[in-house]
């Protein structure tokens, strides 16, 4: 939940047809016991229009994001919301089952 003045001055536009390898921006607060409070600021790129099994709900991401990330905004490069991190792909369990270090598999 969002609360907001009277009167904002700006509110965010929502997008919702993104394509594969357009630019975005991930701002969130991961691990911020340990690192900045101030937030974290990242830039990737749309590299999957599907998340896992092919769902069309969900979309993948190049930008490095942690656990503070989940529920912030992802923004296309004009500043309009295109998604919400939601989830990453755990690379330990992947590693452990295939031999091999998963890296930017982020699902909106």
């Amino acid at each position: 939940m969002l609360k907001l003045p009277d009167d904002p001055i700006k509110v965010a536009s929502f997008r919702t047809a993104m394509r594969l390898g357009e630019g975005v921006a991930a701002f969130g607060f991961p691990h911020s016991d340990i690192l900045s409070t101030s937030g974290n600021f990242t830039l990737g790129n749309i590299t999957a229009l599907n998340g896992i099994g092919d769902d069309s709900r969900y979309f993948q991401i190049s930008a490095p994001v942690q656990a503070g990330n989940s529920g912030g905004p992802l923004l296309d490069l004009t500043a309009n919301v295109v998604g919400v991190v939601s989830s990453k792909l755990n690379a330990l369990r992947i590693a452990l089952k295939d031999g091999d270090l998963p890296q930017n598999v982020i699902l909106l």
